[in-house]
């Protein structure tokens, strides 16, 4: 079983994975380790990341469709549903190609204020895009497991994620 770390951002996506005990960043966009959370829908078929921004048109390029997650409002007659899954099946499939493995189930990371209906929204996207999601992890948690705070520390934490398009904070007690 192969299973990944997804960061799927308003502004970015990345994923990582763990080889022999260190973690790893898939080159998911022309060897850069992130890939613009863009998909430009050219004769119906996605494009996703700096090729969208590149070779798309205004109307048909979306951005920041993470923002309407758990909504029922479409653009360009896309959901924020349907153009995540179009992002996550691209980096499953870059990776894939990299790793030389199946990604078979990922662990996603989340605004740590999406509430319930967004969060399943995003579960939705990952299947559709042919993820099994283990867990969604608030961000700042994710970033804070990322620099091993889990590691021998007690105490009360608190931690930021300022991403390009959410800033959360959280309170950890270890």
């Amino acid at each position: 079983m192969f299973t990944v770390g997804i960061d799927l951002g308003t502004t970015t996506s990345v994923v990582a994975y763990i080889e022999d005990g260190t973690p790893k960043l898939v080159e998911v966009d022309g060897g850069k380790i992130t890939t613009p959370s863009v998909v430009s829908y050219v004769d119906g078929h996605p494009i996703v990341g700096r090729e969208a921004i590149l070779n798309g048109n205004s109307s048909d390029t979306l951005f920041s469709m993470k923002r309407l997650m758990g909504s029922n409002e479409k653009v360009a007659g896309k959901s924020a549903v349907e153009v995540s899954a179009d992002i996550l099946s691209h980096l499953k499939k870059i990776t894939e190609a990299k790793v030389g493995k199946q990604i078979d189930s990922a662990i996603i990371t989340v605004p740590a204020h999406f509430s319930d209906l967004q969060r399943t929204a995003t579960k939705q996207a990952a299947s559709i895009a042919g993820i099994k999601v283990l867990r969604l992890i608030n961000e700042p948690t994710a970033a804070a497991l990322a620099f091993g705070i889990d590691k021998n520390k007690n105490g009360i934490f608190a931690v930021y994620d300022f991403g390009g398009g959410t800033f959360d904070f959280s309170v950890l007690r270890l």
